[in-house]
């Protein structure tokens, strides 16, 4: 019983952190995948919806294969809705089956009142303590954008419209938070709705007050064009459910606002030295440097094989964007994933095996390798520094890994390999040195003694 118990216990932990994982990744708007909400289900019988309207924001997660979730990235908008400039004689026109009559009903457009109001003071933001689900091709996680109509007194019944407005909140810019901008810069922050209101069904008097009024639908759209009809909505006003990837005009595809990240996988051999691959773990120092990102940016984690023994600075379990140092035995390996692109990585290894001097080998990705042909030993070191322009004489040369927003879940590789070098025992020499001189002088002797007999003997002949 108490095993069965257990297991259910599990089974419920699981799904609940399933659940919340999906809840904090994909949001949940109001309007439908066609970004409409309201359409009638039974001809001429609008329903009354809520008064909040929630449309999405999408961030695009990319990283490489089998990375998993990622640290989102720090970076925040801020949104505002205000009356849309209606073009003159707009109009909508829904589907004649909408109607007993099946006959479609055409309605002016009217210019929004009031101030709705957006949740959160208009201000939507990830920060590194956000997951996002992310793969090689990209993955979309969305956070809601919460329109408020309650408080608007409309001044009669028809279509309203409005334009929201996306910009990043003050002090964030895409460079500095690692994110990409969407590939539709020119209509990519704006939105339009359209708000369908009638007279509240039950206490209606003389319009003067906001619940006098009832909203029985919304429809969001990229593009502030004069007429809509149920024909042309994908491919003119093209509806959407929000800031979302999509299409401008019905074939274009766009991109959300995307966040590039990519893995490293740094791995570890020792050859011709059996007691120091079983035995020492080499000190890796590793770098993180955002170049272009300004804002903090968290590191998701990393893997490892049990060779490796994991980071000494920052903690066991731990990396961040500055630095850190981890440990290698041979056969190891460690692989660092969700690092922002735009970010470099440096890399360099500490020969700390006692009395040894490696040929070091350092291969990314797969190229050819930088030797360094007589690697002498040190002390590990106690904290991350940046290897200077001058290496010391027990550093491997960093191997150094750049990328640039737009690649699309790269992984790269650092493989180190450090082959034992070894040489003739210096005793050998020094015992035979002596005799050897003897024997060269000896011989010298010989052919110089040889040389003056024969010139006399020229000499006696002459």
């Amino acid at each position: 019983m108490n095993k069965v118990l257990k297991r259910l216990c599990v089974l419920v932990l699981a799904v609940s952190t399933v659940l919340a994982m999906s809840t904090t990744a994909f949001a949940s708007p109001t309007v439908n995948n066609q970004g409409e909400q309201g359409a009638f289900t039974t001809p001429d019988t609008p329903t009354t919806q809520g008064k909040v309207l929630q449309l999405s924001k999408e961030l695009t997660a990319y990283s490489p294969a089998g990375a998993g979730d990622i640290y989102a990235p720090d970076i925040s908008y801020t949104y505002t809705i205000a009356p849309a400039t209606v073009p003159a004689n707009a109009t909508v026109t829904d589907n004649a089956n909408k109607h007993t009559s099946n006959t479609a009903v055409t309605v002016p457009v009217k210019a929004g009142v009031g101030t709705p109001v957006i949740a959160n003071s208009g201000v939507v933001a990830w920060t590194n303590t956000d997951m996002l689900v992310a793969n090689v091709h990209g993955d979309p996680n969305k956070k809601d954008i919460a329109i408020d109509f309650s408080s608007v007194v409309f001044t009669g019944a028809g279509v309203y419209r409005y334009e929201i407005t996306e910009t990043l909140t003050s002090g964030y810019t895409y460079a500095s938070s690692g994110v990409t901008e969407t590939t539709d810069a020119t209509n990519g922050h704006t939105r339009f709705v359209d708000v369908y209101v009638r007279p509240a069904t039950t206490g209606y008097t003389d319009g003067s007050t906001a619940a006098q009024w009832d909203i029985y639908g919304f429809t969001c759209f990229y593009n502030n064009v004069a007429e809509i009809t149920d024909a042309n909505k994908t491919t003119s006003p093209v509806k959407t459910t929000g800031f979302v990837a999509g299409t401008t005009n019905g074939t274009d595809a766009v991109k959300a606002d995307s966040y590039y990240t990519f893995s490293v996988m740094v791995s570890k051999n020792v050859v011709n030295d059996g007691y120091g691959a079983a035995t020492v773990a080499f000190p890796f120092t590793i770098i993180f440097t955002n170049d272009t990102i300004t804002r903090t940016v968290d590191i998701q984690g990393y893997e490892k094989s049990a060779t490796a023994t994991g980071y000494l600075n920052p903690p066991a379990g731990v990396i961040n964007d500055t630095k850190g140092i981890l440990y290698l035995k041979s056969g190891g390996m460690v692989r660092i994933y969700g690092i922002p692109c735009g970010t470099s990585v440096e890399i360099y290894e500490t020969n700390v095996a006692t009395g040894v001097t490696y040929k070091v080998d350092t291969t990314v990705n797969h190229e050819t390798p930088t030797t360094d042909n007589a690697v002498s030993w040190g002390t590990a070191p106690s904290s991350a520094v940046a290897q200077a322009a001058t290496k010391e004489a027990y550093q491997s040369t960093k191997a150094t890994i750049t990328t640039t927003a737009g690649a699309e879940g790269i992984e790269n590789d650092v493989e180190i390999t450090n082959t034992l070098l070894t040489i003739s025992p210096t005793g050998v020499v020094l015992r035979i040195a002596p005799y050897a001189l003897i024997l060269a002088a000896g011989i010298i002797l010989f052919f110089v003694a040889r040389r003056r007999k024969e010139d006399k003997e020229e000499l006696a002949n002459a």
